[in-house]
């Protein structure tokens, strides 16, 4: 009922509204009146009706209602995403270099295992075709290093015979034999090295730049030298022949095959291999003195 009276108010009011306006007009001479004013009080009325209009609308009522939280639905907790561990490296130069991703440890499908440096002697045996040169580069050592280490082949590196044991030292270095009166301080003058390298050697096991050494014992002197002794060979000191030829200093391969050893400290030339029966010549023509 209440909705009911406001509206044939509102409805009553714009009529009444109406009229006066209609009365008004009727009253007005058009001619004298412009178009623009004319306008202007249409707008004037439209603009009242509104408003008379706005102040018979009621707004509705809104109700807060509550509800018991025994009624409410039990709702699980999400579980909370894992965040990305963020690390801060720092680089070399001092800069930081920030990662954003997860920490993890890599798989590796194998172990690699580094290269450690032998420490034990090994004993060698000689085979058909071996050459000190050769023997050296297969451990990775210097031929003066087994020439040192084997006073058979101190005197001649070239006599070497099937069968042979050799010593093949781990590093390279001089196999000294120890004997009456050394000490570490003597051997190392000898061999141009410092008593520590000596001492700290693990093979040897000493103690301290005055442990006993025992003579028939060997040490091992990393970095040792010795020096070079020039072989003794018989010349030829007679006179040189009437009409002998000189050489031309051009030199040729004496014979075709493949090097078997290079040259070194203690072997002053080249070995060439070759198979049975090939011809050997002479490098140059002359007289050899």
């Amino acid at each position: 009922m209440t909705n009911s009276t406001s509206d044939d108010s509102f409805l009553s009011a714009v009529k009444d509204g109406w009229l006066r306006l209609q009365t008004r007009s009727a009253d007005v001479q058009l001619p004298s009146v412009s178009g623009l004013r004319l306008a202007s009080h249409v707008g004037l009325i439209l603009v009242i009706i509104g408003v008379l209009a706005l102040t018979q609308i009621k707004p509705p009522e809104w109700r807060a209602t509550t509800t018991s939280a025994s009624v409410l639905p039990n709702i699980e907790p999400s579980p909370t995403p894992e965040q990305p561990v963020v690390v801060r490296v720092v680089a070399s130069g001092g800069s930081s270099v920030k990662s954003s991703g997860p920490l993890t440890r890599a798989a590796a499908p194998f172990t690699i295992i580094p290269d450690r440096p032998r420490t034990d002697i090994l004993e060698y045996e000689v085979q058909a075709g071996d050459t000190v040169f050769g023997i050296a580069e297969k451990f990775g050592i210097k031929p003066e290093t087994i020439m040192w280490s084997n006073p058979v082949l101190e005197q001649n590196p070239d006599l070497l015979r099937i069968g042979d044991k050799l010593v093949i030292l781990p590093v390279d270095g001089v196999y000294h034999k120890i004997k009456k009166g050394d000490t570490i301080a003597k051997i190392a003058k000898k061999y141009k090295v410092k008593p520590e390298a000596i001492i700290n050697f693990e093979w040897n096991k000493l103690d301290g730049p005055d442990a006993t050494l025992t003579p028939g014992e060997h040490l091992i002197v990393p970095g040792g030298t010795k020096p070079y002794v020039a072989r003794t060979v018989r010349v030829y000191r007679g006179p040189i022949p009437k009409g002998a030829k000189r050489g031309s200093g051009n030199f040729v391969w004496p014979v075709s095959g493949y090097i078997t050893q290079g040259f070194w400290n203690n072997h002053r030339a080249i070995d060439i291999g070759s198979w049975l029966g090939n011809p050997v010549v002479a490098s140059d023509s002359g007289y050899v003195v």
